[in-house]
């Protein structure tokens, strides 16, 4: 939440603590080898074709990060 004047800090910092975000970590740790596993499915399913290792490894990245969890 953007700075607001005039509403006092206990209001500020129930705006941020929001019931939708508890479940949610903090942060999430994606292994650089789990990375490069999953970009070499998304490699492999689009048909080994080459030059797109950058896109393969974002792609692999972002669905990693944005699993749900078990």
């Amino acid at each position: 939440m953007a700075y607001a004047p005039g509403l006092d800090w206990e209001k500020r910092r129930k705006a941020v603590n929001q019931d939708e975000h508890k479940d949610l970590p903090a942060f999430i740790i994606v292994s650089p080898k789990d990375i490069a596993a999953r970009a070499y499915e998304i490699y492999l399913d689009r048909g080994a074709s080459e030059g797109f290792d950058r896109e393969d490894w974002l792609r692999a990245e972002q669905e990693l990060k944005t699993m749900p969890a078990d």
